[in-house]
């Protein structure tokens, strides 16, 4: 740890990307927690709450719905 500067909280604040990696972590975490615990999780889709099974919950940090529709842009 000696030789490594310190980063300033107004920097981090600033740039964020280091809290959008965070949060961006933290929600991969919860959606795969759901998905090893076998629950839905809700999410917003068109305006509305809705459950999303975890078999519909892909691996990779979003519900897999959201992913088919982002390819077809």
């Amino acid at each position: 740890m000696m030789g490594r500067k310190p980063k300033d909280i107004g920097d981090i604040f600033a740039d964020g990307t280091l809290i959008d990696a965070a949060v961006a972590a933290g929600a991969c975490e919860a959606l795969r927690r759901h998905r090893l615990a076998g629950l839905p999780l809700a999410t917003r889709r068109e305006g509305k709450v809705v459950w999303v099974p975890p078999d519909a919950l892909d691996g990779e940090g979003e519900p897999s719905h959201r992913k088919r529709r982002a390819s077809r842009n």
